[in-house]
């Protein structure tokens, strides 16, 4: 009787952790031997990049512990692709998707706030770019937009200038379920802005 085993101490066979039984085999006969590779979830977030394995062997010996050949390597490789999405308010990120995020004060009043969660998920340095389409006011009452209500916002707790593009640096890469920041909006003051609908 022979058997396949894996030579290297971290490596393993599903379900058959000593080897595989290849059973009896007759003098000039072949045996075809099919077993699958299974890669296990990661446990910290990969850089992108091609993997390889190539110390692979393949033991072949008999039941008696006896190796008949182990000069037969297996190359594993795969690849791992960039990564890089953004949730907001806990809603999951779909590629290619532009639904907003609304964050909706109800009636507004002076130095009221509200906040949200951003989560990002990333295996390469990245960064979030943060603009306001009105300089960091809401304009209304839709559909005109003669009368501005002004806000001040922050990211991570850090102050945003929105009269124009605030780049932050995020970092190199996340935990495997991301990173959670924190994103607040507080009006400054309503004056004596009409009633209506403002946004920005």
């Amino acid at each position: 009787a022979f058997e396949i085993t894996p030579s290297g101490a971290n490596e393993s066979l599903v379900n058959q952790s000593t080897g595989i039984n290849i059973g009896n085999i007759a003098a000039g006969t072949e045996v075809m031997v099919n077993f699958d590779l299974v890669i296990p979830p990661a446990v910290t977030t990969m850089p992108p990049g091609n993997y390889i394995n190539d110390s692979t062997k393949l033991v072949l010996r008999t039941s008696d512990a006896d190796i008949l050949d182990n000069t037969k390597s297996l190359l594993i490789k795969t690849n791992i692709g960039a990564l890089l999405n953004i949730n907001i308010g806990g809603a999951e990120y779909v590629p290619g998707s532009l639904a907003p995020y609304t964050m909706s004060f109800g009636t507004l009043s002076n130095n009221a706030n509200r906040s949200v969660n951003v989560t990002t998920r990333a295996n390469v340095q990245h960064e979030l770019h943060i603009v306001s389409e009105n300089n960091g006011t809401m304009i209304g009452p839709l559909p005109n937009t003669s009368n501005h209500v002004a806000y001040v916002a922050t990211f991570d707790g850090n102050d945003l200038k929105l009269n124009n593009e605030s780049v932050v640096p995020l970092g190199e890469k996340t935990t495997l379920s991301g990173t959670t920041r924190v994103f607040k909006v507080t009006i400054t003051e309503i004056g004596n802005a009409r009633a209506g609908y403002y946004q920005d």
